[in-house]
């Protein structure tokens, strides 16, 4: 109970910062945003996926950190996030 209050903070802080609305993702449903920044707590620590107008509060892995700023695809399972890697379709960078 308390992590979802402290989760429920910083997702509310993360909105204020960006100037858009913050949403849960869920287990096992798909991300799809660009990697902002990290946010390290002493029990935990957090990706900031931003995404068409809205910001989102994931679960933080060090193979994020080689697309800060870039877009990225993937899901959240459980308390971690598994990148979906490999071409994509679209505008590059």
């Amino acid at each position: 109970m308390l992590f979802n209050r402290e989760l429920a903070q910083l997702e509310q802080d993360a909105a204020r910062q960006t100037g858009v609305p913050s949403y849960r993702v869920g287990n096992d449903e798909p991300i799809r945003g660009r990697y902002q920044n990290a946010i390290v707590r002493p029990s935990i620590k957090l990706a900031v996926i931003r995404s068409h107008g809205e910001v989102a509060i994931v679960p933080w892995s060090p193979a994020l950190e080689r697309y800060r700023g870039r877009e990225i695809v993937g899901h959240v399972r459980g308390k971690s996030i598994e990148l979906v890697l490999g071409r994509s379709r679209g505008l590059s960078r």
